[in-house]
């Protein structure tokens, strides 16, 4: 505890006693308990009221002068001091004091809160200190009563009172000392000599107004002028701003050597193609962002845990301390609220974030995807859709396969593009009830103490790691439930995957020019499109073992240990890639490719065009038909069967360097490669890959924009704006991509 101790004077001289400190110095009412927080080392103090001047003029007492001591009962080399008071004058700055010749030599200490008034200050000589001081005068510009006036009015007693002064703002400042390792006392359990920085200000009393004016007036001042009152604690913060020059230079230094790395992968991935500036670009913002983010959780946990952690019951400071020094505050906050490299590298973090979210999500919903229909056409079943030219969907003996099932698949597909793995609703309802419900945000007050929750101004660094801790708790919480859900219940992945087996259906994505994911979907069954009985017929017999195994290489599980057969990573070749795009020429994308939503009939129907316009919708539905079913085809027989037979050769298991880094195996784009994708990487087009960033990007905006606006229930309410919105527009734009890339209209996707 600062231990402060106050001399009082009448304002004739008459020595009044001596008191211990308490709210004398303070303007503002409150609770004692509130009041005098600041005597508690290292606890920063910010009091604000508004003062009434009337009140002082016409009620308070007349003012009495103080002096400042600081108790210091020990001495220089440790050993208590002999029995008694041992009192330290603290000196009395006045800010605005002018000197005779107009100049105010202590003005500059009112922005220099860090420097110490001691003999190894330059300028200490220029700074004209003083001992004595008041809160408040209301006699020193009183004017003599005028003994002819009988009456006296509020007004009159007003015009009497030529000037009122008053202490406006009132800083008591502490520093802690740096350890001196020549000497054998601990010098870090020490402060340098404190001093009170006061401004005075004066108002005529004519001026001051008779009503109390409205809040928020312009005159409102005039009456109820702002008084503050604070307490700064600071310390020599040279040492840490050097090591964090040193670990920032090296966090810039990895984060180049990350972005080479991945740039150097991105390029191997490609074979003979160029780089894409975009994702090379999407890959540096979202290194950049974070590098820094991580160390901004870094850095404002070392804050929270050597500040706020510090042991906090009470000690005195002078007094001799035990073994373990417990109570000794030794680590403070910077004074800058928010510190400005902590801004600094937060904005860039959050543009950098925001940046490459975005581009993902634009990444995402320009994949080219397509669903390859594993169908055949049943023996002896006769297409009867009377009147109607021979459909581009019919084989050579005119039957028919069904496209519904692909409309399925691509239904799901869509609506799990914009599926996460983690609630934002949950997660803001749960932060905010344990930052306001619970009072954690006070965790953040610039307190030496993690168990006083006291409401009270909060510092940026402390708060955003607060508000950081809480959000990756309950996210954390999320993730580990939808990982026991997804090993014991049901996987969503899984779960599509074990519905394109249904449908006989496997999906076909391409991330980059030779790089993509192919989902094996192809039924054991003869047939897919089957009645209830035939269905159940089926299932039953894979259940007794009369059918092969699931799987591209419809291996069991005793071959695969553990591997999927499912799930597989690919790495084309050119002439594959250009046998896909020959196949699925690009002016084909489009074909009435109208946006997601109810429309007008395709053909036929009361709302027909006249026939020259139906010829052409008729000749549209032909060429988008014949490239769907020659994509189809070309996949299953150029691609997927000639891995099939090849079987291990091409069929890999990635290496322990391609699962940490995505390094690509050798050679690529040489021969068609085919990964087991035990770790799921198909997901990355999709949310569910991308958790990471989205997580890290909400947490960034809840934490922005209640550093911005000081209310949490606020900055939760736009966080959730924008989060449902990026999840709105990805589903929008990954509907718009599945329209064009799987040549399915748009109005089948719901």
């Amino acid at each position: 505890m600062l231990n402060l101790t106050l001399t009082t004077y009448a304002l004739n001289g008459t020595y009044l006693g001596q008191q211990d400190v308490t709210t004398q110095l303070q303007l503002c009412p409150g609770d004692v308990r509130d009041l005098t927080r600041y005597q508690r080392i290292g606890s920063n103090y910010i009091l604000n009221c508004r003062l009434d001047l009337m009140s002082i003029a016409l009620s308070y007492p007349e003012p009495t002068f103080y002096e400042l001591w600081l108790s210091d009962p020990t001495a220089t080399d440790g050993s208590a001091r002999a029995s008694g008071p041992s009192l330290y004058p603290v000196p009395v700055i006045i800010s605005n004091y002018r000197k005779s010749d107009g100049t105010t030599p202590n003005k500059f200490l009112a922005d220099s809160p860090s420097l110490q008034l001691d003999t190894t200050y330059s300028g200490l000589g220029n700074i004209v200190p003083h001992r004595r001081f008041f809160l408040y005068d209301n006699i020193g510009g009183r004017k003599v009563p005028d003994p002819a006036k009988t009456s006296s009015t509020t007004q009159t007693q007003l015009q009497d009172m030529t000037v009122v002064r008053w202490a406006s703002y009132m800083e008591l400042r502490i520093q802690l000392r740096k350890d001196d390792p020549s000497t054998s006392i601990d010098e870090s359990q020490k402060i340098y000599p404190p001093y009170l920085l006061i401004r005075y200000q004066q108002q005529v009393g004519s001026t001051i107004s008779l009503s109390i004016p409205k809040l928020g007036a312009s005159d409102e001042s005039m009456r109820l002028p702002m008084v503050s009152f604070r307490a700064t604690y600071c310390m020599d913060l040279s040492n840490f701003w050097y090591i964090t020059m040193i670990l920032f230079i090296l966090l810039v230094i990895f984060m180049v050597i990350s972005c080479g790395f991945k740039a150097f992968v991105h390029k191997q991935s490609l074979g003979i193609y160029p780089m894409q500036s975009e994702i090379l670009f999407m890959d540096c913002c979202g290194t950049l962002a974070d590098f820094f983010f991580w160390g901004l959780i870094v850095m404002c946990g070392y804050w929270f845990i050597f500040f706020k952690l510090q042991v906090s019951h009470e000690t005195i400071i002078g007094v001799p301390i035990n073994s373990s020094n417990q109570g000794v505050v030794k680590v403070l906050l910077p004074l800058d609220n928010p510190n400005s490299a902590f801004a600094a590298v937060f904005s860039i973090c959050l543009v950098a974030k925001f940046a490459q979210v975005c581009m993902l999500i634009r990444h995402q919903s320009k994949v080219d995807i397509f669903f390859m229909d594993w169908e055949k056409p049943k023996e002896g079943k006769l297409r009867q859709v009377a009147k109607l030219q021979p459909s581009p969907t019919t084989n050579e003996e005119g039957q028919d396969v069904s496209v519904w099932r692909t409309i399925m698949i691509a239904n799901e597909w869509a609506e799990m593009q914009s599926q996460r793995h983690t609630d934002i609703d949950f997660t803001l309802m749960f932060v905010l009830l344990f930052l306001v419900g619970l009072d954690y945000l006070y965790l953040s007050t610039p307190q030496p103490d993690v168990v006083d929750l006291s409401p009270g101004p909060t510092n940026a660094v402390l708060r955003f790691f607060v508000i950081a801790m809480w959000y990756f708790t309950v996210v954390v919480i999320q993730m580990v439930y939808r990982k026991f859900t997804y090993h014991f219940m049901d996987d969503p992945l899984d779960m599509f995957v074990d519905l394109c087996q249904l449908a006989n259906i496997s999906v076909f994505v391409l991330d980059g020019p030779i790089h993509g994911f192919y989902l094996h979907g192809r039924s054991v069954h003869p047939h897919a499109d089957v009645n209830m009985h035939q269905l159940l017929a089926n299932h039953k017999a894979e259940t007794e073992g009369n059918l092969p195994f699931r799987g591209l290489t419809e291996q069991g599980d005793e071959r695969l240990r553990g591997n999927t057969d499912l799930y597989f990573e690919m790495y084309l070749t050119e002439s594959v890639r250009t046998g896909f795009d020959e196949k699925f020429p690009r002016d084909v994308i489009g074909v009435n490719a109208r946006p997601v939503g109810r429309g007008p009939p395709l053909v036929g129907g009361r709302d027909a065009p006249n026939n020259a316009a139906a010829s052409a919708a008729d000749s549209a539905l032909d060429v988008r038909a014949k490239a769907y079913n020659a994509v189809n085809e070309y996949l299953q027989k150029e691609v997927i069967e000639p891995i099939q037979a090849r079987g291990d050769t091409d069929i890999r298991l990635p290496s322990w360097y391609h699962r940490l880094f995505g390094v690509p195996p050798p050679l690529v784009g040489q021969s068609t490669v085919f990964l087991r994708d035990n770790q799921q990487r198909f997901s990355h087009v999709l949310f569910y890959g991308i958790e990471l960033e989205l997580v890290i990007l909400d947490l960034l905006m809840l934490a922005a924009w209640d550093l911005a606006s000081g209310d949490a229930f606020v900055a939760a309410l736009i966080t959730y704006i924008i989060s449902h919105g990026l999840c709105v527009l990805r589903e929008r734009m990954g509907k718009e991509n599945i329209a064009r890339k799987t040549l399915i209209d748009p109005r089948f996707l719901i």
